[in-house]
């Protein structure tokens, strides 16, 4: 009884600190991708149904476009955007919900491995609290393969763990099964096999000859991975446009070979110190030896790099220490997070990408290898003060953990400050629903010519939010032009034309080619940067656009 009052009141612990770190995600708003994600999904339903929409995922996209095959994430992303539509709190709580489960499955896992409530719970704590796992909590658009794989994983590595005890194939099979499902949820999952690999390591003699002599696990699923994971994720590695936009596949085997020392270094440094900090750190130690050179480009690429790679070589330098003198159970638990971090970097190895800070969204998993090698070498450090060794950790890695909150509370803030912006944005469109026919043009502008407060091509947006008007196109939700952000035009569709402008004289030209579109079609909007206020000028800009266009025809 006294041990589930201890794993009850820790899960509880690990409980009030998520929601003490995330209370405000229900908060959130759509950024970028979202809207084209649920531009999809009605566009798909709209044409093939429910069903159709989540039979549609198993097929591949143009090559040139994507060979992803990640069903579980796309039928997922199908499965939310269809329920939850434009209420972004219900997503922000789903994505805090599964990063609790990820959290007290850490809990479990790394008690399992260590036998230590102590250092189970600060791992758990330390990972939902970095400022790395953020991103993946709080964008949506990567929310379900992010969390997903990881989920999938945990689970995977949990009931892998629970067989280790209790030697029933079952519990195999459904560890392999959760792994296949990461799989299938994001291609780097690939990478996650070596940790689940190395942890036969702590099994039992026993236990270890059972599993291997289990041939009909094999049979099953090896031939699985090899004929449908494997194809997909090598013509992922080679295509430009699927891990992310941003980055692109590295050919060069010398720049592989570069990566896979610089790479795994550099994060051991960055997955504890958020990257606004890097920066600021590589601009003062720019300042202090070069004060009269200060190039941007120079310092966020070398100059951190340089940073990062000797702070790297200090954390090892203390880890190897450690380990030297650390106690047998004490040196394998540091050894393998160690492991499983750099295992969880190479997805990252085969990537060219210009900037030196990846986007924090991909350090989910290395976070967590990350908070076990840290939370386990201090415990490791501590083991020799019996009396004192909670109120050491404590006093260590406490302040660390307020640190990481506080950065959390900051990028909540300043996201939920842009997201009250976008709302009142599209808020404000929404109250001329009623007013929209068969044609529609819509003209927003500012002082600097251009609008660009959203991420995406606004066009695209403004299909998406008004669609369940019934004057919308359909063909717009998926239309990529619209979704680019510098995008202005006017196109017909089978349900009637949809224009989206920025310009002035672009709008004036393209109603004069399209006299079918008459001026009460057009809804303008004025948005003043620096007050972040949003005005319906229609009439306005009707009443200038009939002058104009009138005295050009005279």
């Amino acid at each position: 009884m006294n041990t589930f009052r201890l794993a009850l009141s820790r899960s509880i612990l690990i409980l009030l600190v998520s929601l003490i770190s995330f209370w405000k995600i229900n908060q959130i708003f759509f950024q970028q991708d979202e809207w084209l994600g649920l531009g999809g999904v009605l566009y798909r339903q709209e044409t093939l149904g429910t069903l159709g929409s989540i039979a549609q995922v198993f097929n591949f996209r143009n090559k040139n476009e994507s060979t992803r095959f990640l069903p579980i994430t796309s039928i997922a992303n199908t499965l939310v955007y269809t329920n939850f539509r434009l209420n972004t709190g219900a997503y922000g709580l789903l994505s805090l919900s599964i990063a609790i489960i990820c959290a007290l499955l850490i809990n479990s896992i790394v008690y399992k491995l260590t036998s230590s409530y102590l250092l189970s719970t600060f791992t758990s704590i330390l990972w939902i609290t970095n400022n790395l796992a953020y991103q993946a909590f709080t964008w949506i658009a990567t929310m379900m393969p992010s969390l997903l794989s990881v989920l999938f994983f945990l689970l995977g590595l949990y009931f892998l763990l629970v067989f280790n005890e209790k030697k029933k194939i079952y519990l195999f099979i459904s560890s392999m099964v959760f792994i296949m499902l990461s799989l299938f949820s994001k291609e780097s999952s690939i990478f996650y096999l070596i940790p689940y690999s190395v942890i036969i390591w702590f099994f039992p003699k026993e236990a270890f000859s059972k599993l291997i002599k289990t041939k009909l696990t094999a049979l099953l699923f090896i031939p699985l991975i090899l004929s449908i994971i494997l194809p997909r994720l090598f013509f992922s590695l080679y295509n430009q446009n699927n891990f992310s936009p941003s980055v692109a596949s590295a050919t060069n085997r010398v720049e592989i070979a570069y990566n896979f020392f610089l790479i795994p270094a550099r994060s051991l440094f960055h997955v504890y110190f958020p990257q606004t900090k890097i920066y600021e750190l590589a601009y003062k130690a720019n300042n202090i030896h070069y004060s009269s050179q200060t190039n941007g480009f120079v310092v966020e690429s070398i100059i951190t790099d340089s940073l990062s790679l000797l702070i790297a070589f200090y954390l090892l330098l203390v880890i190897f220490i450690v380990v030297l003198k650390a106690k047998t159970e004490h040196r394998k638990i540091i050894l393998f997070s160690l492991l499983s971090f750099f295992a969880s970097t190479l997805p990252f190895i085969i990537f060219k990408n210009d900037a030196t800070v990846l986007e924090n969204r991909y350090y989910i998993l290395p976070a967590l290898w990350a908070s076990l090698l840290l939370s386990s070498t201090v415990f490791a450090l501590f083991s020799g003060f019996a009396k004192f060794k909670n109120v050491l950790m404590i006093l260590v890695l406490g302040p660390i953990i307020l640190y990481y909150i506080s950065g959390i509370h900051k990028s909540l803030a300043q996201d939920i400050l842009v997201a009250n912006y976008r709302k009142d944005i599209v808020n404000t469109v929404s109250e001329i629903k009623f007013e929209l026919k068969k044609n529609n043009v819509f003209y927003f502008y500012t002082d600097n010519n251009g609008f660009y407060e959203f991420q995406s091509g606004f066009g695209q947006t403004l299909a998406v939010f008004l669609y369940d008007s019934g004057k919308i196109p359909k063909e717009v939700l998926i239309d990529r032009d619209y979704w680019d952000p510098s995008f202005e035009g006017l196109k017909g569709f089978n349900q009637g034309k949809f224009g989206y402008f920025m310009t002035y004289n672009k709008l004036r030209q393209a109603l004069k080619e399209n006299p079918d579109v008459s001026l009460d079609q057009v809804f303008s909007f004025y948005w003043n940067p620096s007050k972040h206020t949003v005005k319906n000028v229609s009439e306005n800009i009707r009443e200038k656009l009939k002058i104009d266009i009138t005295n050009e025809e005279n």
